[in-house]
């Protein structure tokens, strides 16, 4: 009988470490976390290099680029199983680039670390859908407003020489800024999160829908995963 009844006192103590928010209430939860970024169907580096001996098939896309996020989210719960929200988080997103080489008639350059960062601000609108105690399903729709960006690399500059060597000639640190991007982003955000005594851990895919660049150049649009860690505090 003994125990029996600590399990059931156990039972009932997780059932309410998990218990989401009572039916029209509301919710604040700050977060912070992690992203892991791009840009789809960017071959800027293909490009450069195709029909040279430097082109590389790893250069025919942008690779993902971490960043981080932070922000929070309002929440409020609609009935047992469904809720909405509205958040805003700062978002660092962008894409990575491996090395390579553009070669020309006397010389090449040679980039590195070549990284573009776009930092958002992210207003997310979502519902969720809470399944089973505590863990959530949800979607929405999100609007991005890019507050600045910076396009960063180290550029080698190569030359032949009489005995036609190539020997590096000067070294650069380029940083600037892209003026051919969108200042406004539109992305739909599906996700999972799991609640335990108001500890909330998340994940999200944002699939893009707005294009990057302003004159169509690429067709490139956002792509990000993110990780983040809150805290709900009932209001």
């Amino acid at each position: 009988m003994k125990r029996i009844l600590l399990l059931a006192a156990f039972v009932i103590g997780l059932s309410s470490a998990m218990a989401q928010s009572n039916p029209g209430t509301f919710s604040i939860i700050p977060k912070v976390g992690m992203t892991w970024a791009k840009l789809t169907d960017f071959d800027w580096a293909a490009k450069l290099t195709k029909g040279t001996p430097h082109y590389s098939s790893s250069l025919e896309s942008a690779r993902l680029k971490a960043g981080i996020l932070a922000g929070a989210e309002v929440e409020y719960q609609i009935t047992d199983m469904v809720s909405a929200s509205v958040g805003a988080f700062y978002a660092l997103q962008g894409f990575y680039v491996p090395d390579y080489i553009v070669a020309d008639p006397v010389g090449a350059t040679g980039v590195e670390d070549m990284h573009l960062d776009l930092h958002y601000l992210n207003v997310p609108l979502m519902l969720q859908c809470y399944v089973f105690q505590g863990f959530a399903v949800k979607a929405g729709v999100q609007a991005g407003f890019l507050l600045s960006n910076k396009m960063k690399s180290e550029n080698t500059r190569f030359e032949k020489n009489e005995a036609d060597v190539m020997t590096a000639v000067s070294s650069q640190k380029v940083d600037e800024e892209w003026e051919n991007l969108r200042s406004f982003d539109l992305s739909i955000p599906v996700g999972v999160s799991y609640e335990y005594e108001h500890v909330v851990i998340e994940a999200r895919y944002n699939i893009g829908l707005s294009k990057v660049f302003k004159d169509g150049s690429y067709p490139s649009r956002n792509s990000v995963i993110d990780l983040s860690v809150g805290y709900k505090f009932d209001l």
